[in-house]
């Protein structure tokens, strides 16, 4: 009988399967997430056991019923865009604003959690960061250029979010950014003038570092 090789995915639901149809898979191989029934008969599990598996990332087991999305970039968590116990894989930056409803979390980068937020994190392979309830979100999927006459617009206690990398401008001063009091969060990194280094050192997390630019 042939037998089906399922290889260089970035998902693979197995929820559907029954034991006949996972009998006709040999190999599972460089799979990101693999998903699979938590509630299993014996023989679903002897099938699903026959079957090779090789660099499987992460498996979740979903009970019946369960639904599960898959996000990659900013990802923003209401309780509008939530159901209590839906999964979410999220590839990049989760911002969580659920006030009700507990969502099931597993996070590849960044996790940006409002104080009050509720959620069942799962697991998280990157940085997890707490905002006030009271901080106003500002938010760029990838990169983020801001200058003088931005900050100006901004209102007191922004949260400016980056996907990637969040490059501030010369014109900006150190005084403007105290009145405002605005806080920066990147997924890889931030650039900044050497003058307002020290606040932005003081009042930023980046996923890997804060750069001097040249202006």
């Amino acid at each position: 009988m042939f037998k089906k090789t399922y290889k260089n995915i970035p998902i693979l639901d197995l929820c559907g399967h029954t034991a006949d149809s996972l009998k006709k898979i040999r190999r599972i191989k460089n799979v990101a997430v693999l998903i699979i029934p938590k509630e299993r008969s014996a023989e679903w599990t002897a099938a699903y056991t026959d079957i090779g598996t090789e660099n499987v990332a992460r498996i979740i087991e979903l009970d019946k019923g369960q639904k599960y999305r898959i996000i990659n970039g900013i990802a923003i968590l209401t309780d509008k865009e939530t159901n209590d116990g839906e999964i979410f894989i999220v590839n990049g930056s989760c911002i969580l604003e659920t006030r009700k409803n507990v969502p099931e979390l597993y996070v590849n980068g960044m996790l940006i959690k409002r104080k009050s937020a509720r959620c069942k994190l799962i697991s998280l392979n990157g940085q997890p960061i707490e905002i006030a309830d009271d901080a106003v979100l500002k938010t760029y999927p990838v990169e983020a250029v801001i200058d003088r006459d931005t900050i100006k617009n901004l209102p007191e206690k922004t949260a400016l979010i980056a996907g990637v990398e969040i490059k501030l401008k010369s014109d900006i001063t150190e005084t403007e950014l105290l009145a405002k009091k605005i806080k920066f969060y990147a997924g890889v990194s931030i650039e900044c003038p050497k003058g307002i280094y020290g606040y932005v050192n003081a009042n930023s997390q980046v996923g890997v570092d804060i750069q001097v630019s040249d202006e």
